[in-house]
């Protein structure tokens, strides 16, 4: 078995989300590293056979996929929240946001809930730095959108396109769209830098 680095991701619930993956890893090998892509579920499945080797999780925040795989012996890396506060902050800057007009809208997790709330509320914040005023929705479920709720512009905190990218859309007068559709440079910008200098670890 391989022993380079595992991105690991949520099984995308669009036919446009392996074409962005297979992008982020054309990128990454472009630059001599040699990653495999796993489903949370593939990740699982063979636990044994990735421990001890550098694990990527595309998720922003900690949560039941997170410990899922914190519990299986593995140690999956989340996307450094300012990372992802400087390209959606980036993108949202170039849509022309103004204050108060950016909401970011994400899934609550089943478990883990007080963890993923800190990680979001300290992502709202580093995304303020860009866009003042900057707000955060937690949608309980994605069969019942709250009722009232509109944005300016909706950023969804979801890494590909899929449901709750279709659902954030839908309470925005404008979307940033799932975030590999902007974001796939800062991803690979984020591998290639560990695997350069933390390739030990």
């Amino acid at each position: 078995m391989s022993t380079g680095p595992v991105i690991v991701y949520h099984r995308p619930g669009s036919s446009e989300g392996p074409r962005l993956l297979g992008r982020l890893l054309d990128l990454l090998r472009a630059e001599g590293v040699e990653a495999e892509a796993f489903t949370i579920e593939e990740a699982l499945e063979n636990a044994g056979g990735l421990r001890g080797r550098r694990l990527y999780m595309l998720m922003f925040t900690r949560g039941g996929h997170w410990w899922s795989l914190v519990e299986a012996g593995l140690r999956p890396r989340l996307i450094p929240l300012h990372l992802t506060a400087n390209a959606v902050g980036r993108e949202a800057r170039s849509r022309g946001c103004t204050p108060g007009s950016l909401v970011l809208v994400a899934l609550r997790a089943h478990r883990l809930v007080e963890q993923q709330a800190t990680d979001l509320e300290a992502l709202r914040r580093l995304v303020g730095l860009h866009c003042p005023g900057t707000r955060l929705l937690v949608l309980q479920s994605l069969h019942a959108p709250p009722a009232g709720e509109q944005a300016g512009l909706a950023a969804p905190l979801a890494l590909l396109p899929g449901r709750l990218a279709g659902a954030a859309c839908r309470l925005g007068e404008g979307c940033l769209g799932a975030f590999a559709s902007y974001g796939l440079g800062d991803l690979a910008s984020w591998i290639l830098e560990e695997e350069l200098f933390h390739h030990d670890q």
